[in-house]
């Protein structure tokens, strides 16, 4: 059946909305800061006339085992992803900026609301020695404004699980997920998102 490798790095950011200097306890290790979060996914095209059941999948690369992994049930003419491991030839990095900050910006329900606008750069590398295609998903808390290189950008509303002891009005506030889907050269590339967010004053 017809076959490529996907490269899909996901991303969530929980969001403090009362951040306050760090404890210092609980700290953690410097190793996260250089984390590998970009997996290798195999996508495979039902071109059969029958559906495919779930069950286990195994991946092989001649007589060598890859991975075992659960094929969902995948209708005619449909595609299915099967996970195979994280990409140690690959490397995501984001780093979030704070761009504006505009005080009781917002009034609602008599409890006054400041503007947060920030940048978030993602940077992907590429170490290998040949183009790969890949998918990156960056989820958040607030409103995407600005998306580079082609993303796209879906609203809705607030979800809880994009924050962390939220204390405002879940109106105020929007969940974004913005995707990006290209084939990246051996090296880097850069995309940024311009959002902001509100938190209780």
């Amino acid at each position: 059946v017809p076959y490529r490798d996907v490269y899909t790095w996901d991303l969530h950011v929980r969001r403090e909305d009362n951040a306050a200097a760090p404890s210092g306890s609980g700290i953690e290790s410097p190793l996260v800061l250089s984390q590998n979060q970009v997996w290798r996914q195999i996508e495979l095209l039902n071109d059969t006339k029958l559906p495919w059941t779930t069950g286990a999948a195994m991946i092989m690369e001649g007589q060598q085992p890859l991975a075992q992994e659960l094929l969902t049930y995948t209708p005619s003419k449909n595609y299915c992803r099967v996970p195979v491991t994280v990409s140690v030839d690959t490397r995501g990095r984001l780093q979030e900026t704070e761009t504006g900050r505009e005080l009781q910006a917002l009034t609602w329900d008599s409890y006054r609301y400041a503007r947060i606008a920030q940048q978030a750069t993602l940077e992907l590398a590429n170490n290998k020695a040949q183009p790969i295609d890949v998918e990156i998903t960056f989820r958040f808390g607030g409103k995407a404004d600005k998306v580079s290189d082609d993303g796209k950008a879906v609203l809705t509303p607030y979800r809880a699980e994009d924050w962390q002891n939220y204390r405002g009005q879940p109106a105020v506030n929007n969940s974004s997920v913005v995707t990006w889907k290209a084939t990246i050269k051996p090296g880097e590339t850069f995309s940024t998102v311009e959002y902001h967010f509100f938190t209780r004053q």
